[in-house]
């Protein structure tokens, strides 16, 4: 994001603001992911159709009122006193939402991926009436079923990368073909549409063994619930990728979600 909009990359731990800033006086920084730890904050601030300024804000000079997602991370809220003039730089409107929510989507793809693999190894450790787990048919069927959902939330994640390599920062105005908004659409909503399925048959292959706090999986599956409602769920990103089809026209969807494999 910094790079793309030619601002410099400092030194120091870099985090990144999910919602765009009010228009106000003292505009809010929202459950940014570690504020309160972090040296600057990368945020997006809506000034006219189309753009958005790109703020390089100092998070150690903010007050932080410290508060934390499903899973425990740290998410932080701070106002921005009147005074402050970080660097700025133009970009195009709804590029860091959409960059959040294409790491959010890697994210998921990552997690689900740990999920598959612990859900593997139980039941191809663990015995049931003589024979492994995996040796029965309908734990064969949950864990093609886990593997299905991960391969598709790695496979809308990869695309998305792609698209936004080959076409530069994805932002939430009418685009023509290649546009990466559409690819990054298409992956947060396949992301947050495979949760329920990575978390609740990930737990079901590991019974009640794998809804305690001791056991690893967990931190996996609270990161995933709370990952799937972070910088826009996918029901929103699901309307809006309708919305822009509609002002397109149907007919052109298919080839603006596949033009990145074109490319």
């Amino acid at each position: 994001l910094l790079a793309a909009a030619g601002l410099p990359q400092p030194d120091g731990v870099v985090t990144l603001a999910p919602d765009p800033l009010a228009a106000d006086a003292e505009p809010l920084l929202a459950e940014v992911p570690w504020g309160h730890a972090a040296d600057w904050v990368v945020a997006e601030r809506p000034v006219a159709r189309g753009t958005a300024q790109l703020w390089l804000v100092p998070a150690r000079e903010l007050a932080w009122r410290r508060g934390h997602n499903l899973a425990g991370e740290a998410r932080d809220t701070a106002r921005l006193p009147a005074t402050l003039a970080p660097a700025w730089a133009v970009v195009p409107a709804g590029a860091v939402r959409a960059v959040g929510a294409f790491l959010r989507s890697c994210q998921v793809a990552g997690a689900g991926a740990r999920v598959l693999a612990s859900a593997r190894d139980h039941a191809t450790g663990r015995e049931q009436f003589g024979r492994p787990l995996a040796a029965f048919q309908v734990i064969q069927h949950q864990l093609a079923r886990l593997a299905e959902a991960v391969a598709a939330v790695e496979a809308a994640a990869f695309a998305a990368g792609q698209a936004i390599e080959a076409a530069g920062l994805p932002g939430a105005r009418a685009g023509g073909r290649g546009d990466a908004w559409l690819a990054v659409a298409a992956a947060r909503i396949t992301a947050g549409d495979h949760v329920e399925e990575l978390v609740g048959t990930g737990h079901q292959l590991h019974g009640a063994m794998g809804f305690t706090a001791e056991h690893g999986l967990q931190f996996a599956t609270r990161r995933l619930l709370a990952w799937r409602a972070e910088c826009g769920p996918a029901a929103e990103w699901a309307a809006a990728l309708g919305t822009r089809a509609l002002a397109r026209g149907g007919d052109r969807l298919w080839q603006d979600l596949t033009a990145v494999t074109d490319a």
